[in-house]
């Protein structure tokens, strides 16, 4: 392998690869580029001379350039259809933004003969304070020959949402680290979601990194992460492994967490079926009318199921027409006054439920989220009472 050398010190400077996996094939999806330090003691990252405030930038990215350099001609001459991942700081991008054609990541990408669509241009997290659209065209210009773009550390620095949208990466990056030292940590779960749902709006795929254990592949599935990176796989390495070398690794596991999923889903549909039945008996029972909705909410706390803890009616349109019917620490149910006449359309599933509901005379159970009132992840039990209004019950997750 190239490499290069520095001779005061005798050292050796190296890029490794950490291998980024895909949960939807199973096989090696690519390879960030890591640089490394090779000496008598050793192998040393560069991480920290790269976040260094003391060595100078132009010194950062002489040594950036040369790893870059080694790395896409060593992917270059290996062959496969693995992607390499190199990571360029948005400020030494814009250093060019008045002379595109002459990039110096598009010189090393025609000195090497890599094919272009084997590269992710991996934007690193840093405070950048120039024009974003210039960026944008900067992107635009290594999209153009066939090259991904990826956004690394969404949620911290450099990435925000508004970046974001302006370079329209294919790939967004999260690192469990920066989420388990957070103060949402005991959230972490709900807020890779909600990556996961911006990925997901603007056409990009989400990659995990960080991931230590199998937990963190289980967590990775329920967010909807499409590829992983992390030491549970491997280290950085100086070479590249067979496409497969993860294969069997990730079918067991992704069987074990199917397996997983089926049971709670089938507690799900149990529990489901059970409220359906609750309301369905009361409904053919009650006999009040349906101008005292709020009678009818107290007959029906008798017989719900125990993992309600509220219940209230809307019309169709999302006004609330009856109080919260709470249940109490002493299990007894409390009428609370407080959100009569709010509406509730501003929810995001809220209509295209009731319609759901209207059309096919069926309740619906909302997916996992979180309450704004109690604190808690919560799950809403959803249903028609009559043709213009409908039932909701919010459940205890932690008792499903």
């Amino acid at each position: 392998m190239s490499e290069c050398k520095r001779s005061t010190t005798q050292e050796v400077i190296l890029p490794f690869y950490q291998p980024i996996v895909s949960l939807q094939t199973r096989l090696i999806y690519g390879y960030e580029s890591l640089g490394r330090r090779i000496t008598a003691n050793g192998i040393e990252s560069l991480g920290p001379l790269f976040h260094s405030t003391i060595v100078k930038e132009q010194e950062k990215l002489e040594l950036d350039r040369q790893l870059r350099t080694l790395a896409l001609q060593h992917r270059a001459q290996s062959g496969g259809s693995e992607k390499l991942f190199i990571n360029l700081k948005p400020s030494w991008i814009y250093r060019y933004h008045s002379k595109l054609s002459e990039l110096p990541t598009l010189k090393l990408l025609n000195d090497s003969g890599i094919d272009p669509h084997l590269v992710v241009i991996e934007i690193t997290e840093e405070q950048f304070t120039g024009d974003l659209a210039i960026l944008r065209e900067i992107m635009h210009v290594y999209r153009s020959l066939g090259c991904m773009i990826a956004i690394d550390d969404l949620g911290s620095g450099f990435s925000n949402f508004e970046r974001i949208a302006q370079i329209e990466p294919d790939i967004l990056k999260v690192d469990l680290n920066i989420i388990r030292k957070s103060q949402v940590s005991k959230r972490h779960s709900q807020l890779l979601k909600s990556f996961s749902s911006v990925a997901e709006h603007i056409g990009a795929s989400l990659l995990l990194e960080g991931i230590e254990s199998e937990q963190d592949i289980y967590l990775a599935l329920q967010a909807g992460a499409r590829y992983l990176q992390g030491f549970y796989f491997s280290q950085a390495i100086p070479d590249f492994l067979a496409e497969s070398a993860f294969t069997m690794q990730l079918a067991t596991l992704t069987k074990r967490y199917f397996e997983q999923s089926y049971i709670a889903r089938h507690d799900l549909y149990r529990i489901e079926s059970e409220l359906a039945a609750c309301v369905n008996t009361s409904l053919r029972d009650w006999q009040g009318s349906w101008e005292e909705v709020n009678r009818f909410l107290l007959y029906l706390s008798s017989q719900i199921h125990p993992i309600c803890f509220r219940m209230y009616v809307c019309k169709e349109n999302g006004d609330q027409v009856s109080a919260n019917c709470t249940r109490q620490i002493d299990h007894t149910w409390l009428l609370e006054f407080d959100h009569v006449g709010q509406n509730w359309m501003w929810r995001s599933h809220f209509i295209s439920n009731i319609v759901t509901m209207k059309k096919y005379q069926i309740g619906i159970l909302s997916a996992e989220y979180g309450d704004l009132h109690s604190n808690r992840r919560i799950r809403t039990y959803s249903c028609p009472l009559n043709q213009h209004q409908y039932l909701f019950l919010d459940l205890d997750i932690e008792m499903i």
